[in-house]
Order: C-alpha cells, then structure tokens, then sequence
C-alpha cells in the first residue's frame, strides 16, 4: 500500500491548523529531492477545489524560501506554480484591509487570498525557517555525496 504524500495530506484540512512536521517533510522534499516535480504534479493533478488552491498556494510559498535551492529548481518550480493552468484560480484584485493594531495582530497574507483563500488560511513557517538556509544545504548535499 502506498503512503498518501504529505502535501495531500496537508491540504484536507486549514493551513493553519498544519501540523509542522508534515510542513517540514514537504519542505525537505521540494528543496533537497533529486526531482520532486513528477510527485508534485501527479499530487496536485489529483485535487480539487480548496484543496488543489492550498496545495498551489504552499508550494508558492515554499519556492520563495529558496536560499538552498539551485537555479534549476528555482525555476521548475515557478513553471508549476505559474503554469496557465492554474489562471483560473487565482483572484486578480484583492483587497486586503489596513494593517492591524497591536502586538499579536497579523498582516494578512496577500498570497494566500491571491489563491482564492480567507484570512484563516495561512502558514506558519517558522518551522521550516533553520532548513532553508545555506549552511544546511551545504551538510544536507555533504551527507547525499
């Protein structure tokens, strides 16, 4: 039997009730795998609705944390993300309210309503903040030679 793969299994539910493992394994995966493309597409390309939009949208927001990724990664990924296929999904004007008052108060995430998604849809990615960097990278492909 074969193992749901953990960004279908992020998107069934709201993002920011995302469990931070699972954000992490994704994480790992779209920035260190040899070739992650294939999966990703074969995962998307079996969503639908709120599920194909959060799927999009955290793969956007992953390839922007690309400080360990190659070039030639950097690029396959925003030919996913930005393929015309996904035109259709995407809000061309939103409409964001003014920044909030106080301390705890949060900007709202102008990618994520850019995707079709509300205010509550939103990831928390501190988690996967120490994978990202460039001295990481560097001992993750160390480790693989």
């Amino acid at each position: 039997m074969r193992l749901m793969h953990p960004l279908k299994r992020l998107v069934q539910g709201e993002l920011h009730h995302a469990d931070p493992e699972m954000l992490v394994q994704i994480a790992l995966n779209l920035w260190y795998h040899p070739d992650p493309v294939p999966l990703l597409l074969e995962v998307v390309n079996g969503l639908q609705d709120m599920e194909l939009r959060r799927a999009l949208y955290t793969l956007d927001r992953l390839r922007r944390y690309g400080t360990a990724m190659t070039e030639q990664r950097r690029i396959e990924l925003s030919d996913l993300i930005r393929s015309p296929r996904w035109e259709p999904l995407k809000v061309i004007f939103v409409l964001s309210p003014p920044p909030p008052w106080g301390r705890r108060a949060k900007w709202p995430d102008v990618l994520a309503q850019g995707w079709g998604l509300g205010e509550e849809e939103r990831l928390d990615t501190a988690c996967i903040l120490k994978y990202q960097t460039r001295h990481y990278a560097a001992e993750r492909r160390k480790d693989q030679n």
